[in-house]
């Protein structure tokens, strides 16, 4: 299993015990002033600023003597590399040496599955630097299309994408033979469920139903290299705790995709994934359906999957109505036409356009409802296509009127305080841009991450190896 793998290969390259004897710090230490790094990344850190720990969200100090010793051990693991010496920035006194996550020892692989219609149809991989960043920690990456593929002989086609990756890598840097950068690890996205590093079965991947897949084993026998595999929102929801704007430690990360709406909870500061895996689905949430008016043919709508059994074969889901392979199919044009469509007539009526928008907006709002009355997030990071995320209110699209019809019946579903307290104002139900063209390489991005964040974990003993 992978956890075993983890442990084989991370604790005998970087968290011996050999190491940590001698420069005296406990890998749960090395874990906590890497943490910081991370966070800070991709800017430089000082050891004060470790220390100090004022970028975490509830920071927290480290003994300085302790953080001397912790960083002389991640040096010598080649993950810190410590610059010249310079002016401190934020403190008078004396000069410090800037602390950089980086290191050309090692990479981080991330790999996106692409699927349809039950079938992985492409992946998208790359190898970064450690801090993982967006484009310039990027050292190569390449599409691949699969024909023919199944989930079932992913790890043979990953695996040949991985040494496609490194031999590239290898030609670009020029390094001597024996000397090539070391992946840590492989991180892979995949959008189903994922319980313990296997793939839950379901009708859309392929799998099915009450089944499950290792893809981590097979990998890791093929390349040697741990392997972490984890659902596409909740990478999303790991890059969030190390790169994020918001201050707050229990967020809902909601993501409207192409053909379903995903989710992911950070609670108290750790992604939550519940006891199966399946933490965060409120695209399979069923709603009440706003009617639709006698003017619109609720047969020839579900005719052109605008309406109609989710993909998982049940009706009235919010994947049934809230993302844009339904509402685009419903207006038979492309999304952002349709988003652009003007949502209410010279009477101030409701189009066509504007009450399939309205009924998907709805839908969506009640879904984030449920999310609300169950965990009640400090806020809720809705990532969705431009043309919804960007709308502004009052405008007279079809986009807008989704938007309205969403955070509208975020107000009617949710309990008591919930809407107010998640919501706290407009500010507080957040849109942010998801460009679906940019959706295989950014998931790859935070798979690559996921490995970094899974080695900490692990560092930690709060993986599923326990034994560190």
């Amino acid at each position: 299993m992978s956890n075993r793998m983890h442990a084989a290969t991370w604790d005998a390259q970087l968290l011996n015990a050999q190491r940590t004897k001698r420069f005296g710090v406990s890998s749960d230490v090395l874990a906590k002033v890497l943490v910081r790094a991370m966070v800070q990344a991709p800017e430089d850190i000082s050891r004060a600023d470790i220390a100090g720990g004022a970028m975490l969200a509830r920071p927290t100090t480290v003994n300085p003597a302790i953080v001397s010793k912790a960083v002389a051990a991640l040096i010598d693991m080649d993950v810190l590399v410590e610059g010249a010496l310079r002016p401190d920035e934020k403190r008078t006194g004396r000069p410090v040496k800037p602390l950089r996550l980086d290191g050309d020892t090692w990479g981080l692989a991330g790999i996106t599955v692409e699927h349809n219609d039950d079938k992985p149809v492409a992946l998208t991989g790359l190898i970064t630097s450690l801090r993982a960043d967006i484009d310039r920690d990027v050292l190569v990456e390449h599409t691949v299309e699969l024909r023919d593929a199944s989930f079932f002989d992913l790890a043979h086609h990953i695996h040949q994408l991985i040494e496609h990756l490194q031999q590239e890598l290898n030609t670009i840097e020029g390094r001597p033979k024996g000397q090539a950068r070391q992946l840590m690890g492989i991180g892979i996205q995949v959008a189903a469920p994922v319980h313990q590093g296997k793939i839950l079965g379901g009708t859309h991947i392929g799998i099915p139903a009450g089944e499950d897949y290792d893809l981590a084993t097979p990998l890791q026998d093929l390349t040697g290299i741990p392997v972490v595999v984890d659902n596409d929102v909740n990478l999303l929801a790991v890059r969030e705790l190390y790169r994020s704007e918001y201050k707050e430690r229990d967020l809902a990360i909601v993501a409207v995709l192409q053909d379903g709406v995903g989710a992911a909870l950070i609670l108290d500061g750790h992604v939550y994934r519940g006891g199966g895996g399946m933490a965060g689905e409120p695209g399979h949430h069923q709603v009440l359906p706003l009617p639709l008016p006698p003017t619109l043919d609720e047969e020839s709508l579900r005719h052109s999957l605008s309406v109609g059994a989710c993909h998982c074969g049940k009706e009235n889901h919010v994947d049934c109505f809230a993302v844009p392979v339904r509402l685009r199919s419903a207006l038979d044009q492309p999304f952002k036409d349709a988003a652009r469509v003007r949502s209410r007539d010279e009477n101030s009526e409701l189009t066509e356009a504007g009450w399939i928008f309205r009924r998907g907006g709805n839908a969506l709002g009640q879904g984030l409802a449920t999310i609300i009355n169950s965990v009640n997030p400090s806020r809720i990071v809705m990532m969705m296509r431009k043309e919804l995320a960007s709308v502004a209110r009052g405008d007279q699209s079809a986009a807008a009127e989704y938007i309205d019809a969403m955070e509208e019946a975020v107000d009617e579903y949710s309990f008591n305080r919930g809407a107010h307290n998640a919501r706290a104002g407009a500010n507080m139900l957040t849109r942010v841009t998801l460009d679906p063209q940019q959706t295989p390489r950014i998931g790859a991005l935070c798979a690559a991450l996921r490995v970094l964040d899974s080695f900490v974990l692990h560092a930690r003993g709060r993986d599923e190896c326990g034994n560190a």
